[in-house]
């Protein structure tokens, strides 16, 4: 459909209305149990460990906030974060131990500063090794001589080296143990264990050992269990090994069961070794006999089959727990256990028992890079791309949100879209009543969409279509009996979830643009020059939602505008805005809208009508993901919504906002920012980091993107009459 311009009225919006002048909303958030001003739970987890107090410290390479050790106390409280674990060439690592005086985290250096050896590693190289800090203020390291570190933000001398190797390589650290003269360090690459005293952090002593994992050590026999890896961590047998911690001797061999998936081990106060199974069981495996070292199961804690045990499948509850990452006892024996269940990023939950099995607390962090989206049917549950929220905004903030389901199901649909592919936006709707949840990429170079059925599946989101502008972005032998045509489309015909050669359907598509979802259904794909739009077609007899890849709707680049980024259409009124570039005026960073937007009407006519062009504001010159300009927009109810990955000077906003304007004649009407809440929001890092919905009753719900503190801010505003 061509565009004509019949009225021009340009609107150049260089400056804007100062914050205080913003509109009467309410924010508030989901997808973190907490606001993240200070407090927040971290989006990963991969360390844990437990002490006698019930002192819990995590560890995880990658914590966006910063937040990769952080330290909670026996009740749950969140006591910070240790510092100086993300950044300057230092992120996190994948264990961390302590004694009665220090805290010891793995982390990984790179090389930074590579002409600083005395901080950084030598050009080409990583480091892995353990920074040591302070029990009682683990935000200080304590130095030590070998030490490494001290330039830019890391802690001077706190880091030991135990391992230097290739960029193109990789060592894992996954064993951490002290006593209060020892650390124990596994290198499970280099099939060795290593002792160092824990007050000058020199080498005592080593040991090999093939492939030694996660460790150990009983109080009353001082004997150092070790989580042995096989070859191939997918189909061979893990082994628990008992070892004399003078000299590495091996005491005893116990092949695990091949359907364990062991995660993490530990002793309770009963000495009692607890081994964390993440793989169908998902219970923590009790094993007895650890005096005479001969392991035996004897129980296990949580429910079988965990998060995707019955009786409804994906239902969040007590001891329900999903991809178990560590377990552990304080001395009155109360239990602590932290599960990392997630597809993408972003799965930590953090829960206590009582030595009865009594449930006691739970925290959750569990977004990174995420966009949310409402039941607008039921206005009580929010879905993200993988989980299920219930919200009463009848309650106070901090009190709304609730975590009730895991939409994903492994082990019944291995071959779900979400568990191979990278996916962050979530976009809810129903079509004749029938709930769906489609599901897109950061880039939103592809979009995949899931049907439910409470009664076989629980909360589970079955797979049943997928779309792809470009199968570069797919893993090397996924999915299965995929064709070799660039564009194509699956259809789970058979109801079945899963690929099979029959359910492909070759799709003639240009390469580029981004993809995305519209209530009505309709999949739509924008390009430099395109908005391309396949409506939706009809359900199968068995349920499977259909589109007419044959009958695309097409709507072409305005006048306005010499390259398009972002389109958005209101049907039911015939009003289609188009956002992009013009030869001097242009995006600055890859990702955002380009600063020049236009409205036109009658846009299924033969002569669509401009209504409005405005360039909006933006901070010329500015780049990098920090570009002050504005990302993405939505056209809802009478408002146009554009969110902005940095805030700018004359607004007096310093992070991720949202601007309003009137759809009726493009007038600036007000500013959405949550920093006086929230503090820092992150960078927006999705093409489309903004959502928005309208309630029943005239409410607007701004959901914006924040993988800084791992939630996405919601913004309640209902205009004035």
């Amino acid at each position: 459909m061509k565009l004509r311009a019949l009225l021009i009225v340009a609107i150049f919006a260089t400056t804007s209305l100062a914050v205080e002048n913003n509109l009467d909303y309410e924010v508030t958030w989901v997808g973190n149990d907490s606001i993240g001003n200070p407090e927040w739970v971290l989006h990963n987890i991969e360390g844990y460990y437990v002490t006698k107090e019930g002192d819990q410290h995590t560890n995880v390479f990658w914590e966006e906030g910063g937040g990769n050790v952080m330290h909670f106390d026996r009740d749950g409280k969140w006591k910070g974060i240790a510092r100086r674990t993300h950044g300057w060439g230092y992120e996190g690592g994948e264990a961390v131990a302590a004694n009665s005086k220090y805290v010891f985290m793995a982390l990984q250096a790179n090389d930074c500063w590579p002409d600083n050896t005395d901080t950084w590693p030598n050009k080409g190289t990583f480091w892995k090794g353990v920074s040591r800090r302070s029990r009682e203020n683990f935000t200080q390291g304590v130095p030590f001589e070998s030490g490494k570190g001290g330039k830019g933000d890391t802690a001077p001398k706190a880091f030991k080296v135990v391992v230097e190797f290739p960029e193109e390589t990789t060592m894992t650290l996954r064993g951490l143990y002290a006593t209060e003269t020892e650390l124990f360090v596994t290198v499970r690459e280099k099939n060795i264990v290593y002792v160092y005293d824990t007050e000058t952090m020199e080498e005592k002593r080593a040991w090999t050992m093939e492939r030694p994992d996660r460790i150990t050590m009983d109080a009353e026999q001082k004997t150092l269990w070790v989580l042995q890896a096989p070859e191939d961590l997918k189909v061979e047998q893990w082994t628990l090994v008992a070892c004399d911690p003078k000299d590495g001797r091996v005491i005893s061999g116990t092949k695990l069961d091949k359907a364990i998936r062991p995660t993490n081990i530990s002793i309770d106060t009963r000495n009692r070794l607890l081994l964390c199974d993440a793989g169908i069981s998902q219970q923590v495996l009790i094993f007895e006999g650890i005096a005479d070292r001969r392991p035996r199961q004897s129980g296990t804690f949580g429910d079988r089959l965990g998060i995707f045990g019955g009786p409804v499948v994906g239902k969040v509850g007590e001891k329900r727990f999903n991809n178990l990452i560590g377990a552990g006892c304080d001395a009155e024996g109360n239990y602590y256990i932290a599960c990392n269940g997630s597809t993408t990023s972003g799965g930590t939950v953090i829960e206590s028992y009582t030595p009865d099995g009594e449930f006691r607390w739970r925290r959750y962090g569990l977004v990174f890079v995420s966009m949310f989206d409402i039941d607008r049917d039921t206005e009580r549950s929010i879905y993200s791309t993988e989980r299920r929220f219930e919200v009463d905004f009848s309650k106070p903030v901090g009190e709304q949100m609730n975590y009730v389901a895991y939409t994903v199901n492994p082990w019944k649909y291995p071959d779900d879209p979400r568990a191979h592919l990278w996916t962050v936006s979530a976009f809810f709707t129903r079509i004749q009543g029938v709930p769906l949840l489609f599901a897109a990429r950061v880039g939103h170079e592809f979009i995949h969409v899931y049907r439910f059925n409470p009664e076989t599946d629980g909360e589970t989101a079955i797979p049943a279509m997928l779309y792809t502008r470009n199968m570069n972005e797919f893993p090397k032998n996924w999915p299965p009996d995929r064709p070799d045509t660039k564009t194509w489309v699956w259809t789970d015909l058979n109801g079945d979830g899963q690929f099979q050669a029959n359910e492909y359907q070759a799709v003639e598509r240009p390469l580029g643009g981004i993809i995305y979802a519209e209530p009505d259904g309709t999949i739509w794909q924008v390009n430099d020059k395109t908005a391309i739009g396949v409506p939706f077609k009809e359900f199968t007899a068995n349920g499977i939602p259909l589109w007419e890849w044959d009958k695309p709707m097409v709507y072409e680049r305005p006048k306005e505008l010499t390259q398009m980024r972002r389109f958005k259409i209101d049907p039911k009124r015939d009003i289609a805005l188009f956002s992009g570039n013009t030869e001097t005026l242009k995006n600055q960073h890859w990702k955002p809208m380009g600063p020049v937007l236009c409205a036109y009407k009658g846009v299924s006519t033969a002569n669509p009508e401009l209504m409005w062009s405005i360039v909006l504001p933006f901070e010329v010159g500015s780049s990098g993901h920090e570009s002050n300009e504005p990302m993405s927009f939505e056209v809802v109810g009478d408002y146009v919504f554009i969110c902005y990955t940095r805030g700018l000077k004359q607004d007096g906003v310093r992070w991720a906002f949202v601007k309003v304007y009137s759809l009726a004649d493009g007038r600036f009407v007000g500013n959405m920012s949550s920093e006086d809440k929230t503090g820092e929001i992150g960078l927006l890092d999705i093409e489309e980091s903004m959502l928005v919905r309208q309630l029943k009753d005239g409410t607007y719900l701004v959901f914006l993107e924040d993988d800084y503190k791992g939630k996405n801010v919601i913004f309640r505003w209902k205009p004035e009459p």
